[in-house]
């Protein structure tokens, strides 16, 4: 019931695509429980779920930015960032994002 009002009071249409411009989930490891809740919320099955539950941009050509994924999310584990700003998109972006995100808490390690 909840998806159901919430996608008839925000609908993902291509106008709201236009206003995000070309903003892309990133998932952060970190926060994320691997509830499946923003792989639910997708309207477009553009995310998906590893066998652990988590979840990574499958079929960025899908996604419309239209953040119900980052809105829905209960632990804030998504943000929707700019792509062509030097990120990947799919799984080897979301590596790469995991990557980056362990090396800022552990410097040390990053570094040798």
């Amino acid at each position: 019931m909840l998806s159901l009002i919430y996608n008839l009071t925000m609908p993902a249409t291509k106008a709201t695509a236009e206003r995000a411009g070309n903003a892309k989930p990133v998932f952060d490891p970190a926060r994320c429980k691997r509830c499946g809740i923003c792989t639910h919320f997708c309207p477009f099955g553009a995310i998906a779920q590893e066998e652990d539950g988590a979840p990574y941009l499958a079929k960025p050509e899908l996604c419309t930015s239209c953040r119900l994924c980052q809105d829905m999310c209960p632990d804030w584990a998504i943000r929707l960032a700019e792509a062509g700003n030097g990120q990947e998109s799919g799984r080897a972006g979301q590596e790469k994002t995991e990557q980056a995100l362990a090396a800022a808490k552990n410097p040390k390690r990053a570094h040798g």
